[in-house]
């Protein structure tokens, strides 16, 4: 009887440096001891001598969440997408809160901050079951010692909670923070945040009290979770398990909460259901920033251009698709 399954291989680009290796390599571990439904699960890794090292992970049908919900922003049919693709609804974009705030109360549980968690980097799974994956940032910490980054390298400003941004700390609050960046993301379906703003403005935003305003088709009380998960203090956050009950008490009332009418979101600054759903909106989302620590802990920031590509922060892997029965057949004759 044959048998086979299609499974996602991360690997690393060709002009992937050490930092990236070590970054898949601390991904692999992390997966290691992680299980969850709403967490991508780790089916294996490749350490043939002379390949790359690469992880074999579950498969995800639907691909991004944020690609899935670009893709949903049609309003005539799209011939691209598969026959049995609906537009988003307003439970799809509730369930997909609940799904990653269960999944992240899990990671905090277990003391994992995400330190990336994005819309680029949930995975949907058939059944429309969201997967929190890419952790190459992700580290191990306690709750007393907040995890403090001295390293150099890019990262996704504004995803970052702003005492991230300031002194490089991060805890399950921060993920908080991006969560509710998440949940922005959502409503407007895969809209970049902070639209029209640099990212170099935007810690002296954050830290003026600017936060982003109210997308037109969310109500007030889904924006107020949003502004919560915002909070200056981290301390007067909610905490991930409290997230999840918020919205499955929104499931279970059925109340509307949004409306996912194209034309409701009325800023063409960042909606427009022209734009490929895998392209950025603008050649903002191209700017990151490099970070670095000297001795003293003084920040600087040096503002850095890199190539066009389909995430905020371009990636150093890749993802080949294959069924498990072939990569068995290849190991065998080797």
């Amino acid at each position: 009887m044959s048998w086979f399954m299609t499974v996602a291989v991360k690997t690393l680009k060709d002009n992937a440096g050490p930092a990236e290796l070590s970054d898949l390599l601390s991904e692999y571990n992390m997966l290691k001891e992680v299980s969850h439904p709403n967490v991508i699960k780790l089916l294996g890794a490749s350490t043939s001598s002379g390949a790359p090292f690469s992880i074999i992970i579950e498969y995800c049908a639907l691909g991004s969440l944020r690609a899935y919900l670009r893709k949903s922003r049609n309003i005539k049919p799209d011939p691209d997408l598969p026959k049995d693709h609906k537009l988003v609804t307003p439970r799809d974009i509730l369930s997909f809160a609940w799904q990653i705030s269960k999944g992240m109360a899990y990671l905090s549980e277990i003391k994992l901050v995400h330190r990336d968690l994005a819309a680029r980097n949930i995975l949907l799974a058939s059944g429309k079951v969201c997967k929190i994956s890419d952790f190459g940032l992700t580290r191990d910490i306690y709750e007393d010692d907040a995890y403090l980054k001295k390293s150099r390298g890019r990262v996704p400003v504004k995803w970052m909670a702003i005492e991230s941004l300031s002194d490089h700390i991060y805890t399950s609050k921060s993920d908080v923070w991006s969560f509710g960046i998440v949940m922005w993301e959502l409503v407007t379906l895969g809209s970049s945040p902070y639209p029209g703003i640099a990212v170099q403005n935007v810690y002296h935003l954050l830290k003026n009290g600017y936060r982003m305003h109210r997308p037109h088709n969310c109500s007030v009380k889904l924006y107020e979770v949003m502004r919560e998960c915002w909070h200056f203090e981290p301390s007067h956050r909610p905490d991930f398990q409290t997230l999840t009950d918020i919205f499955e008490k929104m499931l279970e009332e059925g109340a509307d909460y949004l409306d996912c009418n194209v034309r409701m979101v009325l800023n063409p600054q960042y909606f427009d259901s022209n734009i490929p759903p895998d392209v950025p909106q603008s050649s903002e989302m191209n700017i990151t920033f490099t970070m670095d620590v000297d001795e003293d802990d003084n920040t600087k920031y040096e503002n850095e251009l890199v190539c066009p590509a389909p995430y905020d922060t371009p990636k150093p892997t890749k993802m080949l698709y294959v069924r498990m029965s072939d990569l068995k057949m290849r190991q065998e004759k080797e």
